[in-house]
């Protein structure tokens, strides 16, 4: 069986979520779905209860902490100024993109009170919306799951919906496999030394942080109303 030939890798990379203390949750197999419905308020397993789950075929999740916040980044289409921030950080790669991780530090709930998450996605639109920034209450899948990539939501609910395959029934599946970057056992970036290598200036005070990001939306605001 494929999975048991990769146990030495599945049980590293369970070493590390433990050890970072990401929460770990079952997912379908081959799927991104979750198998438990309350997932979001589910105790996480165990290292050896993760490990066997994954051992009969089944995918993990792994949630955003009370530390953590995940970023996923559906683009491979990432400035220059943007991948060298997710470099230095955990990230995985997905088939449309990257997920990365950060250290949900004070600013970050300053950044999302003040609006901050939405201007640092117009400067950087492979970023999307700030709903690519995810905490407790979202999840990614973890590598080294497999997910078909024909799989589409049936409903626009992301957490909530069911996943359909588009997958003609006369055809084969084709999988993907979620990968760490090579080093992933790199220290975390802070949200705060993440959003101050994307701006002009890194190591910035909060103070300057908000004046940067201020800078960001008023220039958004400015194009809206077609002035240069």
């Amino acid at each position: 069986m494929k999975r048991q030939t990769q146990r030495k890798e599945w049980e590293t990379i369970l070493r590390f979520c433990f050890a970072r203390k990401i929460p770990v949750f079952r997912l379908r197999v081959l799927s991104k779905v979750p198998v438990a419905r309350y997932w979001r308020t589910e105790k996480s397993l165990t290292f050896d209860e993760a490990l066997d789950w994954v051992l009969k075929g089944g995918n993990l999740g792994g949630k955003g902490g009370d530390w953590s916040v995940i970023v996923d980044c559906d683009s491979k289409k990432i400035p220059r100024r943007l991948w060298n921030g997710i470099r230095r950080t955990l990230y995985s790669e997905t088939a449309k993109g990257y997920n990365f991780w950060l250290q949900r530090d004070e600013y970050f709930r300053r950044a999302l009170d003040r609006g901050h998450l939405s201007a640092l996605c117009y400067k950087y639109p492979a970023l999307d919306n700030p709903g690519s920034f995810r905490t407790d209450t979202d999840y990614v899948v973890l590598p080294i799951s497999e997910v078909c990539i024909y799989q589409q939501h049936s409903t626009r609910l992301h957490l909530d919906g069911e996943f359909l395959c588009n997958c003609s029934p006369d055809s084969r599946h084709s999988y993907y496999t979620r990968t760490w970057c090579s080093d992933y056992q790199k220290s975390i970036l802070t949200f705060t030394e993440f959003a101050s290598s994307l701006l002009d200036k890194a190591d910035l005070t909060t103070d300057a942080l908000d004046l940067a990001f201020w800078e960001v939306e008023a220039r958004r605001n400015r194009n809206r109303e077609g002035v240069l």
